[in-house]
C-alpha cells in the first residue's frame, strides 16, 4: 500500500498491488458477520487483493467468496503459528484488518512485517496495531457487523451492510436432490429447528424445542426439519425422545455450505443465538431467534442481519453478568413460551 492517509485517516489512494488480510479467527457467527467487510472492500477498493484468515471450522463460509483471492487457516498451536507466519510473510501484505482483537493475530501480523495493522483499541493485543479504533464493543451499542465495517473504513471501504455466504454448484445440487427426495407436501410450511447452541448464549432446553415442534405440527400443519452440529447428539436424543410426530433431519457432517443450502430451503428457521442463525440470515431465510437478557448477548449487537426476523427475549431486566442462582431464573430463556415462538413463526409465514 503506497501513499498517505487523507485528513480522516483513510487510505483512499491505494494502488493495484495492494494486498489486504482480514483476520477473524473465532466462531461461525463471527465470521459470517465479517463478510460485509469483504463485500465493502471489493466494491470500494476494487484494485485491492483481499485474503481472509479464519479457523479451519469456518473455512467453508468464505472459501467460495468471489471477492477473495485466498483463505489462510489458523490451526492453532505453535506449529500452526509458525506455518501462518511463513505464509503471511511470503504474501507481503500491505495491510491487516484484525476484526477480533486477539493477541495471537496481532503478534502474528506484527512479526510478519505487515506495515499497517488496524484493530480495535481494546485488550493487550492493541500494542501490535499501528491504528487503533476505539469501539467499546462490550457496551453492545451497535451491531457487530457495524463494528467490523468501521475498521474497514480506515482503508477506504464504504460500508455495505450485507452478509454473503457463497455455496458451490455441487453443494447446491446435492441439497436440491435431498429435498426432492423428501416425502412431503411442498405446499406445507417447513420449519427448520436447530436446538444446539455451541454455548454462545443461553438457550431453550431440548424438551422445550420438542414442545414447540409438536405445536407447529398440530396448529400450523407444518413439517419439521432438524439441523444439528456433530456435537449435538445428546441434544437430538432428548428432542426426539419427546417429539412423537414425523420429522426430517439433515446429517450434521455434510459441512457448512450444505447447512447454508438446507436453511435456504426452509420457510422459517427457529434457533437460539448461534452460528446457524446467522447462516440462515445470510441466505435470506426468515428467522425466529431466542436471546437471553444478558447485556453482552443483546440482539442489538448479535441479532440476525438483513432477513425477515423476530427476536424474542424473556421479560426480565437486562443482566450485566449471569448469576442464575441469585436471580432466581436459572433457565431464563424458557420464560419465552412455545406459543410466543409459534406466533412469531406464524407472523413470518402468513
Amino acid at each position: 500500500m503506497h501513499g498517505a492517509p487523507d485528513e480522516s485517516g483513510n487510505y483512499n489512494n491505494m494502488i493495484p498491488q495492494n494486498r489486504i488480510l482480514l483476520t477473524r479467527n473465532d466462531k461461525l457467527g463471527d465470521v459470517i458477520l465479517a463478510t460485509p467487510v469483504i463485500a465493502s472492500l471489493a466494491a470500494s477498493v476494487p484494485q485491492a487483493e483481499i485474503w481472509a484468515l479464519v479457523r479451519p471450522a469456518c473455512k467453508e463460509v468464505v472459501q467460495d467468496n468471489p471477492h477473495l483471492q485466498g483463505v489462510l487457516l489458523d490451526e492453532g498451536g505453535a506449529e500452526g503459528f509458525s506455518r501462518l507466519l511463513d505464509q503471511i510473510r511470503s504474501l507481503k501484505f500491505d495491510a491487516a484488518l484484525i476484526l477480533f482483537s486477539d493477541f495471537r493475530m496481532g503478534l502474528l501480523c506484527c512479526l510478519a512485517g505487515i506495515p499497517r495493522r488496524i484493530g480495535p483499541a481494546s485488550k493487550i493485543a492493541q500494542i501490535f496495531y499501528t491504528r487503533r479504533i476505539k469501539q467499546h464493543r462490550s457496551k453492545a451499542e451497535r451491531h457487530e457487523s457495524d463494528y467490523n465495517l468501521e475498521l474497514a473504513q480506515v482503508i477506504g471501504a464504504q460500508p455495505l451492510r450485507r452478509l454473503e455466504v457463497v455455496t458451490s454448484n455441487q453443494v447446491q445440487a446435492e441439497v436440491e436432490d435431498f429435498f426432492n427426495r423428501l416425502p412431503r407436501d411442498r405446499s406445507k410450511l417447513l420449519v427448520g429447528i436447530h436446538p444446539g447452541s455451541g454455548g454462545s448464549d443461553r438457550n431453550w432446553r431440548p424438551e422445550r424445542y420438542a414442545e414447540f415442534m409438536q405445536a407447529a405440527v398440530r396448529e400450523l400443519g407444518a413439517d419439521v426439519l432438524i439441523t444439528s452440529g456433530p456435537e449435538d447428539k445428546e441434544i437430538l436424543r432428548r428432542v426426539t425422545a419427546k417429539f412423537t410426530d414425523k420429522y426430517f433431519a439433515y446429517p450434521p457432517d455434510h459441512g457448512l455450505q450444505a447447512l447454508a443450502e438446507i436453511l435456504r430451503h426452509v420457510d422459517v428457521f427457529v434457533s437460539g443465538s448461534t452460528g446457524p442463525m446467522h447462516l440462515a440470515a445470510a441466505v435470506g431465510t426468515p428467522t425466529v431467534s431466542l436471546f437471553s437478557p444478558l447485556w453482552v448477548c443483546r440482539p442489538e449487537r448479535w441479532g440476525p442481519l438483513g432477513n425477515p426476523q423476530v427476536t424474542l427475549q424473556p421479560d426480565l431486566p437486562i443482566c450485566h453478568k449471569c448469576r442464575p442462582q441469585k436471580c432466581g431464573h436459572p433457565h431464563c430463556v424458557e420464560l419465552v413460551s412455545a406459543k410466543q415462538v409459534l406466533d412469531a413463526v406464524r407472523s413470518l409465514w402468513l
